[in-house]
């Protein structure tokens, strides 16, 4: 049901609204379970946490809060403090649980653990060396950020699967085109 192409728990947060530029964008959380089983399949909890209506309305408004600063990063601009101050109260309350039970790694928590954990890979994200690797897809239809962990930091879609393949797919058939001609 989601994807995961950020390389940074924060990021694919932000990608749970996909055409963001479109007149009617795809939200992927629309109930408030949605919330537990993207933390799941993130890898972030090993089951899907209760999670209530507000909880999802928090959970939507940390994403679009990521989602800003992410974007403004991308461009080189200031973060908004009101921004800043949202993930910084957001990191004050203690990350998800880990535990070891016999050789097994357990991972749990509440909504707002979850909050905490995605806030704090945020404001490590932003607020560090490593901002400079915040990318924006370069897919004409993508509005999926991640952060790249190329060698040389020239990544340039979001997967390769998903955009690159049809950039370069996109690119073949115009040359294919022109040749014929």
């Amino acid at each position: 049901m989601f994807t995961f192409l950020g390389n940074r728990p924060s990021l694919d947060l932000a990608a749970t609204v996909l055409f963001r530029h479109h007149a009617d964008p795809a939200e992927l959380l629309v109930h408030a379970e949605d919330v537990g089983e993207w933390a799941r399949q993130a890898g972030l909890v090993d089951q899907p946490m209760e999670v209530d209506e507000l909880g999802l309305t928090r959970t939507r408004a940390l994403r679009e809060t990521i989602y800003r600063m992410a974007h403004a990063v991308t461009r080189r601009e200031s973060l908004a403090p009101a921004d800043v101050g949202l993930l910084n109260t957001a990191a004050m309350t203690p990350p998800l649980n880990v535990s070891l039970i016999g050789s097994r790694l357990r991972r749990f928590g509440s909504v707002a653990q979850l909050h905490s954990t995605l806030a704090r890979d945020a404001l490590e994200l932003f607020g560090g060396d490593s901002a400079v690797r915040v990318r924006e897809c370069s897919g004409s239809d993508c509005t999926r950020i991640y952060f790249d962990t190329s060698r040389n930091a020239s990544r340039r879609w979001c997967g390769m699967n998903q955009c690159g393949d049809r950039v370069k797919a996109a690119n073949y058939r115009a040359r294919r085109r022109e040749a014929a001609r």
